[in-house]
This record gives structure tokens, sequence and C-alpha cells, in this order.
């Protein structure tokens, strides 16, 4: 009996870690792309130039409201920060839909081509959700130690 208890209790834990993966769309994009045999390489880091160009310019953008240095108040940097990650979610925003046009998305049959473009989608969605946590750790921070 006690075999059969812990079994349903390893079963019951790795039908909760899927549901919590498929809950979130990124991870459920993960998952689509490894069913299809193209797993998501997280060590590519080829990605379109345009893309790149644009993320070094939010990135400079951001550093220069997290530079201690810069003389800004915070209220001042939460406002042009929220600014700025509405740039960086609408981009995400795009990703997403281009990512939910996709044959694989939509469960038809994919192509080669298909299937990296995908694979391309996610590693570029996967970059912009890291930003969008690197801004709000950062906006946490500074509520963190705005006076009360």
């Amino acid at each position: 009996m006690l075999f059969r208890s812990r079994c349903a209790m390893q079963w019951a834990s790795r039908v909760n870690e899927a549901y919590r993966e498929l809950l979130h769309p990124l991870s459920r994009a993960r998952l689509l792309c490894e069913l299809a045999a193209v797993p998501v390489d997280l060590l590519d880091t080829r990605l379109p130039s345009t893309f790149l160009a644009q993320q070094m310019e939010w990135r400079e953008d951001y550093e220069a409201l997290t530079d201690s240095s810069e003389a800004m108040r915070v209220d001042d940097r939460l406002l042009r920060t929220e600014q700025l990650e509405s740039k960086v979610r609408q981009e995400a925003k795009q990703l997403i839909e281009k990512f939910a046009q996709s044959p694989l998305a939509q469960g038809a049959r994919a192509s080669a081509d298909d299937l990296q473009l995908a694979s391309d989608l996610i590693r570029q969605w996967m970059f912009v959700e890291k930003f969008i946590e690197d801004i709000e750790q950062q906006r946490m921070h500074w509520l963190e130690v705005l006076p009360s």
C-alpha cells in the first residue's frame, strides 16, 4: 500500500510540474519545438541584426537609468523605466504573435524552415523575457529604497 501511495505522489508531482510548464507561453513554445525534434539551442547566439541593434539600444537606455552616478530622482527613473518596459513588452507581444501564427504553434505540418523560424522566434522571445525580468528586478530594488 505504501508503494502505491508513493507512486501516486510521484505521478501527481510530475503532472503538476508539467501543468506549470504548460501554463507559461514561452516554456510551452519551447516544448512544442522539442516535440517537433527542433530543440531551442540556448547557446546559439545568431539573431537578426535588427533585433540585436534594438536590444543594444534598449540596454544602453536601461544602463543609463540604472547608473547610480546619474543624478535622477527615483520617481523619474521609474517613469522612464516604465516607458522602456512598455516598448520591450510590445516587442515580446509581436514575437508571441509571430510564433502563434507559425505552423508549429497551429498544429499544422511544419517544414524545416518553419521549424527553424519557430526556434529563432523563441530564442528572441527568451532574450526579451530575460530583459523584462531584469527591468522588473531593478524596479523592485528602487521601490525598496524609496523613503516612506
